[in-house]
């Protein structure tokens, strides 16, 4: 998990507060769970498409 404190240095510089950059970090890491989420939901979709498209080539 990325912690403020990680990266507090670029957030000054940036002039993002505290509380603002904590709030965009709990987002960025709600948003990576949802796509790890799909991308594990939809793997085997995704294997069958690439399957098809190896039988439409021979």
């Amino acid at each position: 998990m990325i912690k403020y404190q990680d990266y507090e240095q670029e957030f000054n510089q940036l002039g993002i507060s505290q509380t603002d950059a904590c709030i965009l970090l709990d987002y960025m890491q709600a948003i990576a769970e949802i796509g790890i989420r799909f991308n594990n939901e939809k793997k085997v979709e995704g294997d069958e498409k690439l399957y098809n498209m190896d039988e439409s080539i021979n």
